[in-house]
């Protein structure tokens, strides 16, 4: 139930340029109200812990943490909160390597063997190509040992492929291993490693002063711990914090924590930055491979554009968090999500929030009460139910019912009605039926969608 449908959230982003050109003013009067709420209602199923920002004209119209950014610590989510942003460090990648081709130290259309010699396909693969995800490389590295830092030599090798996914620059698939040989190119060319060079060409002159390059031996002050959807000490169902450990990857694949202020910072010199020639943005901000669905990537920037509106976006996922940002151009509206938690309902929060905007209808999870009930009264509720699609089954454990259904672990139900109980970890409901006061059945409701089921 918790995982995410890549078309879906593609969907989602969409239907912002979809809705957004058809109507220009934007509702923010009502709008802090409505998404406070919003936000609470998706924190209570367990859907969001972090903060969320949304400007307009750079001027911020919400922003407000949610959850809790350490439960070790008692310190709550916040704009002063630092997150790990992932795969968002590789915006940032792109303009280290955008500099060095003004400086023409690289040309975009080099092959790959001209900086790492012996490459395997290095010859057909380009700088471009690893910029924009059209190098035919895989997606990701197999470590052997996810929580060992592997030297970027090392990791190099580890991306040699026996063959390529495709002819390079024909078609576009996401490849971090891409990004491993770009970090490898920039500290040969720049003789610069890439926290140096990251953070005195890029990051202090636009600004950026609450964002860097994150060691986990030596995390910044005020990062959040992450979180992530697991089991606790009796097999249920947990929202569990997860240690820090490696990234894994090199740091110019995802290494990089940052706040929502900053993002908004550099949301706003998308574009504009003198950080970049005006020839270098429009390379960077133009898809080089167009996709009818999915991502469309210029050089480090997914481009998604509507009729009359054009966002740039990068999403980022690492252990315990997950968020991205996006920035809509014409209409100058920004909104950045960075969550503390894998599983952060990133593309429903900026679907929802372009509709409160637009004033229009968006579905928003029930804020449920919990009613007690005593432990007779639960286990009438006890045993195994099924509907046409899958078999479910409801069980007492230590005073308090579980539902165990899809083969994930079993998650806590808590009554808040006659018959009716909610999970407190999805956006899920059991209403359950009678018949002479016998418990025969009841209807799963999971967000929008209702399924009969009979107990058995």
């Amino acid at each position: 139930m918790k995982k995410t449908i890549f078309s879906v959230c593609i969907y989602l982003l969409g239907m912002f340029l979809i809705v957004a050109q058809e109507q220009k003013d934007f509702n923010f009067e009502e709008f802090v109200e409505k998404a406070d709420s919003y936000m609470k209602a998706i924190e209570n199923i367990g859907e969001f812990r972090g903060t969320v920002l949304v400007a307009e004209k750079g001027d911020i119209k919400f922003h407000k943490g949610y959850g809790m950014a350490s439960e070790r610590f008692d310190i709550p989510n916040g704009p002063q909160i630092k997150y790990r942003i992932g795969s968002i460090t590789k915006s940032f990648t792109a303009i280290c390597i955008l500099q060095q081709v003004e400086k023409e130290r690289i040309n975009l259309d080099d092959p790959v063997d001209k900086y790492l010699p012996n490459y395997p396909f290095g010859a057909q693969i380009k700088i471009r190509n690893l910029l924009s995800h059209t190098s035919g490389l895989k997606r990701d590295i197999d470590f052997p040992d996810k929580t060992k830092n592997y030297p970027l030599s090392e990791q190099v090798r580890m991306t040699y492929v026996d063959s390529l996914l495709y002819s390079p620059g024909s078609k576009s698939t996401y490849s971090n291993g891409g990004y491993v040989l770009l970090h490898a190119i920039l500290e040969k060319v720049s003789g610069m490693d890439y926290k140096s060079y990251v953070t005195k060409y890029v990051l202090e002159p636009m600004g950026l002063k609450q964002t860097g390059i994150e060691y986990t031996l030596m995390p910044p002050k005020g990062l959040a711990d992450g979180y992530n959807n697991g089991s606790n000490r009796d097999g249920n169902y947990s929202i569990v914090m997860g240690y820090l450990q490696s990234h894994g990857y090199s740091d110019a694949v995802g290494a990089m924590y940052s706040t929502t202020e900053d993002l908004l910072k550099f949301c706003r010199q998308i574009g504009k930055s003198k950080i970049l020639s005006e020839k270098s943005w429009k390379l960077a901000l133009t898809p080089v491979v167009k996709n009818k669905g999915g991502y469309n990537w210029g050089l480090g920037f997914n481009i998604l554009k509507g009729k009359t509106t054009t966002a740039y976006n990068h999403n980022g996922r690492t252990t315990g968090f997950r968020g991205g940002y996006y920035q809509f151009n014409e209409d100058d509206v920004t909104i950045i999500i960075l969550g503390n938690y894998n599983n952060a309902a990133r593309e429903t929060i900026v679907s929802a929030f372009q509709r409160i905007l637009l004033d229009r209808e968006y579905y928003q999870p029930t804020l449920h009460k919990v009613k007690d009930l005593p432990i007779k009264e639960l286990k009438k509720y006890v045993g195994k139910y099924k509907t046409n699609d899958f078999q479910f089954e409801i069980f007492e454990f230590k005073n308090h019912l579980y539902v165990s259904s899809h083969g994930d672990a079993p998650a806590r139900i808590e009554n808040f009605g006659e018959d009716a109980f909610f999970c407190k970890y999805f956006d899920l409901e059991l209403k359950f039926k009678r018949e002479k006061n016998r418990i025969i059945g009841c209807n799963w409701v999971f967000k929008e969608t209702s399924m009969p089921a009979k107990k058995i």
